[in-house]
């Protein structure tokens, strides 16, 4: 039973263990928050291989190019097409959560509005362009600076492309770390189950059911009056014309 459950899609187990934190989570309360450890752990391994994984390609992906020329044309493609992208993603989210009036009723009792006073109102361009050249790069990875490692990486791949054929044996050092990256995002991808278990687990343990419902959609305050208001009364009226005839 367990390897057959092993062996389905990723998703699938999933949406099953989300269920099984439900249960965790409602009948279990100081267990399901025990095992928010397990999602803050898989979280980290997601964040761990990030670096590892983005440096390589990029590097060897400028290396291999034709020309300089090249990697500049590509360059500006990318760069547009993620504007692009990501405005269209973003006014899909808005137009989706004023939609489905998704989040609404979510638990911030806690919240406060002056602590948004205290967030940066802008971007300092200083500290963003001292954020992407950083004095040291293996500082830079062990903060996980993911704009001062992209921008080294760059460096060092039109150096590999302009040496040529003797980059050759660094080349296939960072095929060798591509590939072994490959594999660990495999087996993080593998217990990402887990993952969703804790979190789900330490939502509903802390947080209760509302705050689920509020990320479904429908508000706690809109799901206590289940069922709805026609349903009761409708109800209602085939009851009392039962009675009424049986009075007959």
């Amino acid at each position: 039973m367990l390897r057959r459950c092993l062996q389905m899609p990723i998703g699938v187990q999933s949406l099953i263990v989300v269920g099984l934190g439900e249960l965790i989570g409602s009948l279990a309360p100081s267990a399901g928050e025990q095992m928010k450890i397990l999602g803050d752990v898989f979280l980290n391994l997601v964040q761990v291989v990030e670096l590892p994984l983005v440096f390589p390609l990029i590097v060897l992906g400028i290396a291999r190019m034709e020309s300089v020329k090249k990697v500049g044309r590509i360059a500006g493609k990318a760069i547009l097409y993620f504007k692009i992208v990501t405005t269209v993603i973003l006014l899909l989210a808005v137009g989706l959560a004023k939609f489905t009036g998704i989040g609404k009723g979510a638990p911030v009792q806690g919240a406060s509005s002056e602590d948004l006073k205290s967030l940066d109102q802008g971007v300092d361009f200083h500290e963003l362009v001292l954020h992407a050249v950083p004095k040291n790069i293996f500082a830079a990875f062990g903060e996980g600076n993911l704009l001062g490692a992209i921008v080294f990486a760059l460096l060092v791949g039109v150096a590999m492309a302009a040496i040529g054929e003797k980059s050759a044996p660094f080349a296939s050092v960072l095929d060798s770390v591509a590939a072994v990256t490959f594999k660990v995002v495999g087996y993080v991808n593998g217990v990402a189950p887990l993952g969703v278990l804790g979190l789900i687990s330490y939502d509903v343990a802390h947080y209760g059911f509302g705050n689920l419902r509020s990320l479904a959609g429908s508000s706690p305050s809109s799901t206590r009056g289940w069922p709805p208001s026609s349903a009761r009364c409708s109800r209602s009226s085939r009851r009392s014309t039962a009675s009424a005839t049986s009075h007959c």
